[in-house]
Parts: C-alpha cells; structure tokens; sequence
C-alpha cells in the first residue's frame, strides 16, 4: 500500500525491501526497491531509474531533486519500463485509490516519456531521447488515452498559442468515443465553444473563446459499448488572444452515433434574414431538412452521395438540421443553431 502519510509529510517510510514486505507500506522507492529485490531473486537483470514523474504534486520548472523511482527489467535480452507504484494505484483529493493498472508494467518507451523522465537519459530507451523542457511541454496524458488506442496528429506540446480557432486532431479507433470540456479557471464553457466530429478514423476538436485569456481543455474517452463513464485522457492548456464565434450545438446523440460531419456553417449565429448555405455528412439519412422555427419553415437539403447540402431561408431565432432514418414521419435533430 502506498504511504500518503508519508508522502505527505516528508517522513517516508523505510525503503528496504524486506520492511516493505513486511509492513506493506512504501512511497515510490520502496516499489522501486522491492521489484528489484524480488526480479534479482528471480534472476533476472534489473535497473532502479529516478527521475521525474508528473506525478501528484508535480510542477513543471522544478529542477529540485528527482521526485520519482521506477524500474527497468531485461527480459529476452530487451529492456521494458515499469513503474510499480503507478501500477498500483493512484492519488486523488489526498488519498490513495488501490487499482491495479497493467498499463505500468512494460510500457512502450515512446509512451512511457509522456510522464516519466529519467535523470539518465540512456533509460528513455528512445532512439532520440528529449530533453528536460520538450518533456516538460509534452501534454498531459492518462493511460487510458495509449490504452484505448488514441494517437496525437496535430498539436504534439501542451500549450497553445492562438490568435484564432483551434483544430485539434486526434486518431482513434472506430469504437472509441470522445468528449470535452473547456474552462476557464474553475468555470466551465457552455457546449457551444467545442465542437467534436469524426471522419475517416480521425477526431477534430474545434475550439472557440469568448474572450481572450487562459483556458484548458479535457478530452475524455471510451469504447461505445463501455456503459461506464468518459475518462479523462489528455488535456490542453490554451492561450487565446480574441474572441471567436461559437458553435452550433451537437450534443445530440443523432449527431454522433450516424457518423454525422458538418462542413458550413460552423458558427452558432447565422445572418439574420438570409439565405444561409448548409453542407454535412450524414450517410445513414433519408431525409434532411432546415427548420426556421420563428417562420415555421422546413427547407429540404439536396443529396449527393452520402452529403446533404444547399440554401435554407433564415429568419430571426432558432434554426434545427433535422433527418429522418426510416420510412416513418419522426425527424431527429442533429444540430441547433440561433
């Protein structure tokens, strides 16, 4: 069990291993310790790695001492990281969470560098290694972001500069699922500031500011068919220097699950008393229609292949892009615009 206590107050538990095993008691130089006792009775070659890990606590600049300890097995005559401690739970609001994660235990080094770096840079096992500053402006990424197979396509450090929106994209897998959240120090953005869509095995995540400022953004995922919760994956930290249109709102399940894509217009306002141009993917659709609640207006859109696109009148108020899946009379709202 990991010592918080000791954690906490800077009075750490002994790290022998033969305490350790006896008091089930350590932070994370006891795991380090005991995993190498225990591999080294097995006969195995092994290494005890310090460095730093953005772990609790962690704050990026500190140049201090290395705040972490971790191992490094031979197995094979190839060398694989592990972190014990990581792998056996974690802490949050100042209490240990028993939960043993496998993720820690030969972990692929390119994903291993996102959290922990070795004061030895020889045990990144990279062919590149990074320094101390490019691993400190990696984004901050759980396990469950490598575990639920997501890649990083475009913004690869965690601070965003930005004078206008931003396009963040990300691979993933066909049964993988995302969503978001951006704040503002501990005030959260209505839904209209981010806009998540897919195409083609790649996630984009536009985002808009309503003024200029810091802002963080938390992208959390999970298979479809998982019935649990999203988790928190990776995260960004942004800072905007302008105020940007928002987007249509596209929390409806419709919008998602019949791999919807929209194209224009990709603001939430639309001109008032124009006719304004519509243009999505939406391949599994019969129908797609505009609706103009204030005129009471629906305006079909033209099919071409498995797009749905033209000019639809706009009046003053809310507007909903519609679609019917069957041969019934219900119509589904995909998106919702003012």
């Amino acid at each position: 069990m990991y010592s918080l206590k000791g954690f906490l107050s800077g009075q750490y538990p002994s790290g022998n291993p033969e305490i350790v095993l006896t008091n089930r008691q350590a932070v994370c130089s006891g795991y380090a310790n005991l995993y190498h006792a225990l591999a080294t009775e097995m006969g195995l070659e092994v290494a005890i790695i310090e460095g730093y890990a953005k772990g609790y606590g962690y704050a990026v600049g500190n140049d201090d001492q290395p705040n972490h300890a971790w191992n490094a097995v031979k197995i094979d005559g190839g060398w694989y990281l592990l972190d014990a401690t990581w792998g056996a739970g974690t802490l949050t609001n100042e209490q240990f969470q028993p939960n043993f994660n496998s993720y820690y235990f030969a972990t692929a080094p390119e994903q291993f560098i996102y959290d922990h770096f070795p004061s030895n840079s020889a045990w990144q096992l990279l062919s590149k290694p990074y320094n101390k500053q490019e691993f400190e402006q990696l984004p901050e990424i759980s396990s469950q972001f490598f575990k639920t197979g997501l890649e990083i396509v475009s913004h690869k450090t965690k601070i965003i500069e930005t004078h206008r929106r931003v396009e963040i994209v990300l691979k993933a897998p066909e049964d993988v699922i995302l969503s978001a959240r951006v704040q503002q120090n501990s005030e959260v953005l209505p839904d209209n500031y981010h806009f998540i869509q897919r195409k083609n095995g790649y996630f984009t995540i536009n985002l808009a500011f309503p003024s200029s400022g810091n802002y963080e953004l938390t992208v959390f995922a999970k298979k479809q068919t998982d019935p649990g919760m999203y988790i928190n994956v990776i995260s960004y930290q942004i800072v905007a220097n302008n105020n940007l249109a928002s987007f249509p709102l596209n929390n409806f399940e419709t919008f998602h699950k019949n791999k919807t894509y929209l194209y224009e217009p990709l603001v939430q306002n639309l001109p008032v008393n124009q006719s304004v141009y519509f243009k999505l993917d939406l391949p599994q659709a019969l129908d797609v229609q505009i609706i103009d609640f204030n005129s009471q207006t629906w305006t079909p859109l033209e099919r071409f292949g498995n797009s749905f696109q033209g000019f639809a009148p706009v009046s003053n108020g809310k507007v909903h892009i519609v679609a019917k899946f069957s041969h019934d009379a219900q119509y589904w709202t995909v998106l919702e615009y003012n």
